[in-house]
Order: structure tokens, then sequence, then C-alpha cells
């Protein structure tokens, strides 16, 4: 190509990891900044996470349950593993089932039980929800009163 002459390019970034991925696509020329760089981003298989709902006020020795949601992006379709942290002292926190099969189309479902006991602390508390798939790590909060 002659001094000012341009030319377009169509590029697709297909990434083969899971969730956000860059690359460097580079033009070497015969221009004295040869050669130029354009860092391309994307985003591979992922999933998000929600609890429904994110707030349960309960009396001591009380049960509830929230329902923690694993949505697909970009067709993801692994199993994924869910932890809970935060539960008060003398209460139980349980997620079921667990891991949980995600099928790359629709949206996967778990249960959170909190089962509190007589001698549970009042107070409110945070519960955080962990789901992992190896790099990928989401987070769900649900606020816990006990009365």
């Amino acid at each position: 190509m002659g001094p000012d002459a341009s030319c377009k390019v169509t590029l697709t970034l297909t990434p083969t990891g899971y969730g956000a991925q860059t690359a460097t696509l580079t033009f070497t020329d015969g221009a004295t900044d040869s050669p130029q760089t354009v860092t391309l981003t994307g985003s591979g298989p992922d999933f998000s996470t929600s609890a429904s709902p994110s707030a349960i006020t309960l009396v001591q020795g009380a049960k509830g349950t929230s329902t923690i949601s694993l949505t697909p992006i970009a067709k993801f379709n692994q199993s994924v593993s869910l932890a809970v942290s935060g539960c008060p002292a003398n209460t139980s926190c349980t997620i079921s089932p667990n891991p949980v099969k995600l099928t790359g189309g629709s949206v996967s479902t778990t249960t959170l039980t909190i089962q509190t006991a007589s001698n549970t602390p009042t107070g409110t508390f945070t519960l955080v929800v962990t789901s992992t798939f190896q790099n990928l790590v989401h987070t769900s909060n649900i606020t816990l009163t006990v009365t």
C-alpha cells in the first residue's frame, strides 16, 4: 500500500477460556513505528448468581430459605461449587444441591437453608454465598436478621 492509504481489517475474537479474556493483535509493516498493536478484550463462558430473597428475618429457633439462581452466560455448561460463610454461632447453613450443574441455556437453582437455634445470637448478619468454577468466582449476599 502506498503512503496515506488505508485498509480495513475485520476480526472476530472467540475466547477459549472462561470469563474475561484479552489478546493482542500486531500489525507489522514498513512504517517507522512498526509494529502497531491493538489490545482485544472479550468474554468466554461465565455465569452470574443472585439470591431470592436477599434478606431474611428469623426468630431464634426458626428455619428459613433463600433460592440461589445461577444463570449461564455464553453457553456456560459446567458444575459450580457453592459455599456459604457468615453464619452466626449455633446456626446451620447448608446449600443443596451442591454442586449445581449449569446446562448452558437456562437458569439452575439451589437452596440455602438456614436453621437457627434457641441460643443463636440476635442481630444482623451478612451471609455470603460463593459460587466457584476454576478461575470464576461470584458471590451473592443475604442479610440475615435474628430476633
